[in-house]
């Protein structure tokens, strides 16, 4: 015997299933549940199975909804119970003359192990000796469901765990309104480090925030031309304390540009920068925002970023030595940064010399 494993399909293989089984099933459940809908011929039911497929078929030509295709399915799925396939004419003899020969058969499909010895057996087949992938198939099944089960429930947890941060994030901005406001009133000689400090506090909730919205599905991108000075602008207006109370000057050159982008989320992007700058800038430095060809610099002459950290200093949670001596880095702000100008396919970029200072570039073309 040349090949000693006979290894066969089952359905239109074997036994003629979609003449005998399947689409009887399909013309009595169209004739009772869609009496309007065109009767099919049997050639008509198959070649529409390949094209447009059966989703498009049932759904677009027959009319069925989601809800109609689902009982559908549990009314084919209990018709094949109690239909029976016929075998196709001189395949009986095919396999006996097989088995008999000393060969074994092994069933490669789709269908469950007990309709497929179902099938054998009242069409007088020998017996399989291998449905190794029938039961694989039922065992991937059910391995898909639990996986799916799984991931359901995580995703309920994780949706629920942002709902809260959500919650809490516009929360506690109420307090911090109500600190501003008593502050104004302040009049102690640690008023302009206490609003430094609240400032720093609005930034990180922003952060939580930016982080929250960033990949959900309610984020949504308003694209409009805006003058990028006074984007700009918004952002320096909100930093103006720290950097009157850092004595740290400010050199703003108008770019005179406009940039089709969403003005929040670049907003967020140039105030992540600033208070970067500024954070990293000792008292009596200088930070510049200018024009530069198609992008916008934010530079300062601060403490600078060692060169094998650059590299990675978008990365998410990387602090790098900078981080890791102050000791209040998260790691979080240039990641969102990088996330968000990707988004707006503006782009950025950083470059720095430990010592001199960090020019950050920010692209404004869509």
């Amino acid at each position: 015997m040349t090949y000693p494993c006979l290894v066969l399909d089952h359905d239109d293989t074997v036994v003629n299933s979609t003449a005998t089984v399947h689409y009887p099933c399909f013309a009595e459940y169209t004739a009772k549940f869609f009496p309007k809908a065109k009767r099919y011929t049997l050639e008509e039911y198959v070649l529409k199975n390949f094209d447009p497929g059966v989703y498009d078929f049932f759904h677009g030509e027959v009319g069925m909804t989601e809800e109609d295709m689902k009982h559908e399915q549990a009314y084919w799925h209990e018709y094949v119970q109690h239909h029976v396939p016929q075998v196709y004419d001189g395949m009986r003899d095919i396999l006996w003359d097989y088995v008999h020969a000393g060969g074994t058969i092994c069933v490669v499909s789709h269908s469950l192990s007990p309709n497929i010895l179902r099938d054998y057996r009242e069409n007088g087949l020998p017996e399989p000796d291998s449905l190794i992938e029938a039961d694989y198939q039922e065992l991937v099944r059910a391995v898909c469901a639990d996986s799916a089960r799984a991931r359901s429930e995580a995703d309920l947890k994780m949706q629920d765990m942002l709902d809260y941060y959500t919650l809490w994030a516009h929360q506690i901005k109420t307090p911090i309104a109500a600190m501003d406001l008593l502050l104004q009133e302040d009049d102690s000689p640690h008023r302009g480090e206490l609003e430094m400090e609240l400032l720093k506090i609005g930034q990180y909730v922003e952060m939580v925030l930016s982080y929250l919205r960033l990949d959900s599905d309610s984020t949504d991108y308003v694209l409009r031309e805006y003058p990028l000075d006074d984007i700009l602008r918004q952002a320096v207006r909100k930093f103006a304390k720290m950097f009157i109370l850092k004595k740290i000057t400010l050199d703003f050159q108008e770019t005179g540009k406009t940039v089709l982008t969403d003005e929040k989320w670049l907003l967020f992007v140039v105030e992540q920068v600033l208070s970067n700058a500024l954070k990293y800038t000792p008292a009596g430095g200088t930070i510049r925002i200018y024009g530069d060809g198609a992008t916008v610099v934010i530079a300062d002459n601060g403490i600078g970023i060692r060169e094998e950290d650059q590299a990675r200093v978008f990365e998410k949670g990387f602090t790098g030595y900078n981080g890791r001596a102050d000791k209040k880095s998260t790691g979080i702000g240039l990641y969102l940064c990088r996330q968000v100008m990707d988004r707006l396919n503006h782009g950025i970029s950083l470059t720095s010399r430990p010592g001199q200072g960090t020019l950050v570039r920010l692209g404004t073309r869509p």
